[in-house]
């Protein structure tokens, strides 16, 4: 996550989408003018992440948000001068979290990579962002991301030991019945990466979409987050 992630805090009747350049996400103040706002935003910057401040406030949909923001924020990072390699690159890092999200979208961004360089690579990265848009227009249901993490403790459970398989499931239980939060149930595994030098989750955004520090973030601001 070396881009910085531009999000804009905005009241939509004093501003309108156009105004904005080289944003990330958008946080819209409650009043009259949301719903225009929210057409203007679909218009200038396509499947920008937009969140109103009273929906910030739940777990879930800051999660959502977020992951969108700092995924798009790379993706700018690339638009100078894209490439095959970034494209897969960030295709491979970005594995779970588009499994998590699309795995029919995951598979067909992954044949966008990889067909980069037979083809107008600035093509073809603007199809990328788009599709990548699309994969993450709607937010994955708990179930999906509980399962999530339960693809990647299958991994380590010959590993690890039972105190540990057990604490983890009773977690990823908890976490099921919406008692705890996902970044809770994250931890052990990330844990279990730096232990075992596991280094095929290593860098994979599931376990780090953003900083840990806005896990808990309650409000937006304007500027850039990093």
């Amino acid at each position: 996550m070396s881009q910085n992630a531009q999000i804009v805090t905005v009241t939509p009747e004093v501003k309108g989408a156009s105004e904005f350049d080289e944003v990330d996400g958008f946080i819209v103040s409650a009043g009259p003018g949301a719903e225009s706002f929210a057409q203007e935003v679909a218009q200038h910057h396509g499947p920008l992440a937009m969140v109103t401040d009273a929906q910030l406030q739940d777990d879930a949909t800051r999660r959502h948000f977020l992951t969108r923001v700092f995924a798009f924020a790379e993706l700018r990072g690339l638009k100078e001068k894209p490439s095959r390699a970034a494209l897969t690159d960030f295709q491979r890092r970005h594995k779970h979290v588009l499994m998590t999200y699309s795995q029919q979208k995951m598979r067909a961004l992954g044949a966008i990579a990889a067909d980069a360089d037979s083809s107008d690579v600035q093509a073809a990265y603007e199809d990328y962002v788009r599709t990548f848009g699309e994969a993450l227009c709607d937010a994955p249901t708990h179930e999906a991301w509980a399962n999530a993490a339960q693809h990647m403790y299958g991994h380590f459970k010959q590993q690890i030991p039972a105190d540990e398989k057990a604490e983890f499931l009773d977690m990823l239980a908890d976490y099921r019945a919406e008692k705890i939060g996902f970044e809770a149930v994250l931890a052990p595994i990330r844990e279990w990466c730096a232990r075992y030098e596991y280094h095929y989750f290593a860098d994979q955004t599931l376990l780090e979409p953003y900083p840990r520090e806005l896990a808990g973030w309650p409000e937006g601001s304007e500027g850039a987050v990093d």
